[in-house]
């Protein structure tokens, strides 16, 4: 069995921008770890070790719609019937 590498917050969030080529929000590394998809250990009562092989693994998928809608594609209004 492989041993795991242990890497900070900080680190993790670097191995995810450079897999998925977009940043991420370091909020997202708790939503990945709830979903069972990113293993943590603490260091402290604060702090948290995140599992390197775990991160290179995840390949985020992004949604349509996500994000702001630039203005240009909103839909128009609809105008009632007369």
């Amino acid at each position: 069995m492989p041993k795991i590498k242990w890497i900070s917050a900080s680190e993790t969030l670097y191995v995810l921008e450079q897999v998925n080529g977009r940043p991420i929000n370091r909020k997202y590394l708790y939503i990945l770890w709830k979903q069972g998809r990113l293993a943590r250990k603490p260091l402290d009562g604060r702090t948290y070790l995140y599992s390197k092989q775990d991160a290179e693994k995840i390949h985020l998928i992004r949604r349509e719609g996500a994000g702001r809608t630039p203005r240009t594609m909103k839909m128009p209004a609809i105008k009632p019937a007369a």
